[in-house]
C-alpha cells in the first residue's frame, strides 16, 4: 500500500475469514469430519509479515531478500 496499511484491518479480515469458515462448517456439518481444532484468526495471521519500505530501492531490497527471510521462518 502507500503507507496506509493498518494492522487492525488485517485482524478484521482474519476474524471474518475464521467466522465464515465456522459458519460454513455449521451449515454443511454432514459433509465435514468433526475437528477438535477450530480455525481462528491466528491461523491466518501467523504467516503474514509486514515490511515497511520508504523507497523503491528498499522495496527491491526486500524482494531480493525474501528467499532468505522465508527460509529463516521455516525453523
Amino acid at each position: 500500500t502507500e503507507g496506509s496499511f493498518m494492522v487492525e484491518r488485517a485482524q478484521q479480515i482474519a476474524d471474518a475469514c475464521a467466522n465464515e469458515i465456522a459458519y460454513g462448517a455449521a451449515v454443511q456439518r454432514e459433509h465435514f469430519q468433526p475437528s477438535e481444532e477450530r480455525i481462528n484468526a491466528n491461523f491466518f495471521l501467523e504467516n503474514i509479515f509486514c515490511f515497511r519500505v520508504c523507497s523503491y530501492t528498499e522495496q527491491i531490497a526486500v524482494v531480493n531478500n525474501l528467499d532468505n527471510f522465508i527460509a529463516s521462518q521455516d525453523n
